[in-house]
């Protein structure tokens, strides 16, 4: 728990210098760009397609057809903004991960981590394919577990809250490990430190999914969460590397 709190600490001074602060614009502008035009297209349809299901026969039997006649359209709003906002914010780490990582990496690892070999295990196509791989399954983990935001106590927040950590570090471990571990590392630290990264990344998510709800703070959390998030994961995936190269067991 406390190399936890010590990177969630790390990342926000790193975050605030002139060289990652350059960092920050790319992915809101790649998210914005392709969201915005998405929904310039497709607004319509989205929220008619939430309004049929809200609107359903079995739902209609369980709270009344009058009822739900009266609030289906502010449902299916309510059903698809958030997912709106999580595609937004989750598109936005993914243009973090790919572009942004390579420098966050460098900046980390010479303030923290000078003495630490790159074993350069990672490449770019391995990263691209973690991204995608990642937002696919990213994507039905959201859709199958939709119904249940609504079935249980606080499965709006609770469940994206989960799936947010989970997508945070799937995204960033391979990136934050691809310069310095080796293949052979970088499969134990999946391994040993699979908790720690998903305790992390739940950490992460709480700010971003949180945030993202308060819409005053939406532009805080576009703007400044992908990057920080990324500062997060170099410095404590770096931080496990290197204590797995000096322990006497070290891969």
């Amino acid at each position: 728990m406390n190399d936890i709190l010590v990177a969630l600490a790390v990342g926000g001074r790193a975050l605030f210098t002139r060289r990652m602060l350059g960092l920050v614009l790319w992915p809101l502008i790649g998210a914005c760009a392709a969201w915005g035009l998405a929904a310039g297209l497709f607004w319509g349809d989205w929220v008619g397609l939430a309004q049929r299901l809200v609107e359903s026969p079995q739902l209609a039997g369980f709270v009344g057809s009058g009822v739900l006649a009266f609030v289906g359209s502010a449902l299916a709003w309510l059903l698809v903004l958030p997912l709106y906002l999580l595609a937004v914010l989750a598109t936005a780490l993914a243009v973090t991960a790919i572009f942004g990582m390579p420098a966050m990496v460098r900046d980390i690892a010479q303030r923290y981590y000078p003495q630490l070999e790159r074993a350069r295990g990672g490449t770019a196509a391995g990263s691209v394919g973690n991204v995608a791989l990642t937002l696919i399954a990213y994507l039905l983990l959201m859709l199958v577990s939709l119904p249940f935001w609504f079935i249980v106590p606080f499965g709006g927040v609770a469940l994206p809250l989960l799936i947010n950590g989970w997508l945070n570090a799937r995204l960033f471990r391979y990136d934050a490990l691809a310069e310095h571990a080796s293949p052979a590392e970088y499969r134990v630290l999946k391994r040993q430190a699979r908790a720690g990264l998903f305790a992390l990344g739940c950490a992460v998510a709480a700010l971003q999914v949180l945030m993202s709800y308060t819409l005053v703070l939406l532009p805080v959390v576009l703007l400044f969460l992908p990057v920080y998030s990324g500062l997060v994961f170099v410095y404590y995936s770096l931080g496990r590397l290197q204590r797995l190269r000096a322990a006497p067991t070290s891969a």
